[in-house]
């Protein structure tokens, strides 16, 4: 079975997954992620993937949330087609396993509050894809 590229979008969900209104000067020390246009590579197959992404205050509070906030995120953003299977989040680093039919990612990744960098990995009976993600923030949001 061949495994397809994830868009940059589905590679950020992802991320995010794995993840009231902020600014930088609003940032807490418990802040996972700050709200902000990121830059970033995902590397799939050895291939870099250059993106951009705003981080919307909306997904920076459900990374920045607790386990249980943030699962139900995961959970909604998979509008029922996918079934999240584990969840937890220890400090900075969020990680979770996401069900979609007959494929199994596993998403573990680690925010810095203005950067951030994940590892994803999708199975697909024998095929396996891993997506390398890291990102940081480059100012507010146009």
């Amino acid at each position: 079975m061949t495994l397809t590229l994830l868009s940059p979008r589905a590679l950020l969900l992802g991320a995010l997954i794995a993840s009231p209104a902020l600014c930088p000067s609003q940032l807490h020390a418990a802040d996972r992620l700050t709200v902000g246009l990121y830059e970033g590579t995902a590397t799939v197959n050895g291939k870099d993937q250059p993106f951009t992404h705003c981080f919307t205050a909306a997904e920076a509070k459900n990374v920045n949330a607790d386990a249980k906030t943030g699962r139900q995120y995961a959970e909604e953003a998979s509008k029922g087609v996918c079934n999240v299977t584990a969840y937890d989040i220890t400090g900075a680093t969020i990680s979770m396993t996401v069900v979609c039919g007959k494929s199994v990612t596993t998403t573990v990744g680690t925010y810095h509050g203005d950067a951030f960098e994940s590892e994803a990995t999708r199975k697909v009976g024998d095929s396996v894809l891993v997506i390398h993600t890291k990102a940081k923030r480059v100012g507010a949001c146009k």
